[in-house]
């Protein structure tokens, strides 16, 4: 069987295999400049994307969770359709410093699960394991089905997060570089100290 290959903008995002043949792509964006930087597929073919922008106009939707920007650089997810022709939906999410996206992840029920960097301002939930940032700081969040709400999110303090996955628990692993002491780590971790600057952890 031939390939399908879905396209957002000019970039190249997914090509699985054993498909039937199509070609679809879409543009997706402000007025400004825009960063797509990782995609996600649920088992029903909807793809997420998450990105930084500068545009202040992306395509959010009605009852989002971020409607509007909170900085100059802000990051957005978006949820859209299989066939990339509806906006399910979409929304900013930052603070006041800038934010990047490095892994996204979707769960059997629709929660999304976005990784990444950011400042000051980051929105964090009540059960936080950070609440603050100690400069560019890891983040974990996980947006309800409807992207109307923060399920939770935290900081993860003092290093940067590379890559994430999930388990059938829902459990969050993440591996990535500590940019400081005060990356946290478990009573009976295998190394409770970094003797070389950004070691890499997981």
């Amino acid at each position: 069987m031939k390939n399908t290959i879905k396209m957002l903008g000019l970039l190249l995002f997914l090509i699985p295999i054993f498909c039937t043949a199509s070609v679809i792509g879409t543009y997706f964006g402000g007025t400004d400049i825009d960063y797509k930087s990782r995609i996600a597929v649920d088992s029903a073919g909807n793809v997420y994307i998450c990105g930084a922008t500068f545009s202040i106009d992306i395509p959010v939707t009605e009852g989002v969770y971020q409607p509007n920007v909170s900085t100059v650089y802000e990051l957005f997810v978006a949820k859209l359709d299989p066939t990339l022709t509806n906006l399910i939906y979409c929304t900013y999410l930052g603070g006041f410093s800038g934010e990047g996206c490095t892994d996204l992840k979707v769960d059997n029920e629709g929660n999304l699960y976005v990784a990444g960097f950011s400042g000051a301002g980051f929105p964090t939930t009540p059960n936080a394991m950070v609440t603050t940032a100690s400069g560019f700081d890891g983040f974990v969040a996980k947006i309800n089905p409807t992207g109307t709400a923060l399920v939770y999110s935290t900081y993860i303090g003092g290093g940067t997060i590379v890559a994430m996955d999930l388990d059938t628990a829902g459990c969050v692993y993440l591996t990535g570089y500590p940019s400081s002491t005060s990356f946290p780590v478990s009573i009976n971790a295998k190394d409770t100290v970094s003797l070389v600057s950004n070691k890499k952890t997981a």
